[in-house]
């Protein structure tokens, strides 16, 4: 490994050791308890959800991208969110 490779390590390893530290105390904040006492089964429940909001991010951030170098249409269900609109004035602007 180059120098340059090693501190470029070093710099993910301190900005994931940051970021991780942060999150698990907001987690404690907020949800209280040991997260080693979760039973397995909880455990991978939550990982589920994770991973859903994870997904949901970069799907999300994909799209940006593809809006900004003109590929899509921004936002993502502005043609759809009138339909499903309780407000009967959005329904029937397209009618």
């Amino acid at each position: 490994m180059t120098l340059d490779q090693e501190n470029h390590a070093h710099q993910i390893a301190d900005a994931f050791r940051s970021r991780m530290l942060s999150k698990y105390k907001r987690g404690v904040e907020e949800h209280g308890g040991n997260l080693w006492e979760y039973s397995p089964d909880d455990l991978l429940e939550e990982a589920i959800d994770e991973a859903v909001d994870q997904l949901v991010y970069l799907l999300t951030l994909k799209h940006k991208y593809q809006v900004a170098a003109g590929f899509s249409k921004a936002p993502a269900l502005a043609s759809k969110a009138s339909a499903f609109s309780s407000d009967p004035r959005q329904s029937q602007a397209g009618a």
